[in-house]
């Protein structure tokens, strides 16, 4: 009888504390995130982005025209046509969907993806938003610097270079 109880709890505890590496691959990647595992800025995030739609000043897309592969690519393609040979590896945490992203930058292209989570030990520099933020970018209906001043984009310290070409690409 111990040795089950041992074993469950330590299944348990291996379960959650790893749950972090798998989120974004469950479920669409909507599987729950314990509040240590999130980028710090989220929930902070998360009311200014509900804020904005209460008031109208961003929103939500359909659901078929807000599928998160095609508005990376959008997104992706605008920071294209302004890229100017900037260096930068960006993680963007999707808080509607529980999505992270990543947007890489080499000097020569821009290389985006979905869904893969960093590596263990991996410094990461977070930018936390929500899919309609991007579809709102993407679509032209509003620009980063609203974002930015509607707190409904985040970037941490180390993004500059990236927030430099989103005012570019965005205005």
């Amino acid at each position: 009888m111990k040795s089950k109880l041992t074993t469950t709890l330590l299944a348990a505890f291996l379960g959650f504390s790893s749950a972090h590496a798998i989120a974004c691959g469950i479920d669409n990647g909507a599987f729950f995130q314990t509040i240590g595992t999130m980028p710090s800025g989220t929930f902070g995030v998360a009311l200014a982005i509900n804020e904005a739609k209460e008031n109208q000043e961003i929103v939500v897309s359909e659901k078929h025209t807000q599928r998160l592969d095609i508005l990376l690519w959008q997104f992706q393609q605008r920071l294209k046509s302004h890229y100017t040979g900037e260096e930068f590896d960006i993680t963007l945490y999707d808080i509607a969907g529980n999505h992270f992203l990543n947007i890489i930058a080499d000097g020569k292209v821009i290389t985006s993806s979905a869904h893969e989570l960093p590596e263990d030990g991996q410094s990461v520099i977070f930018g936390v938003t929500d899919a309609s933020v991007l579809f709102a970018l993407a679509s032209d209906a509003m620009t980063f610097t609203q974002a930015q001043s509607l707190g409904i984009w985040r970037s941490e310290e180390g993004s500059e270079v990236f927030n430099q070409l989103l005012h570019k690409a965005f205005g």
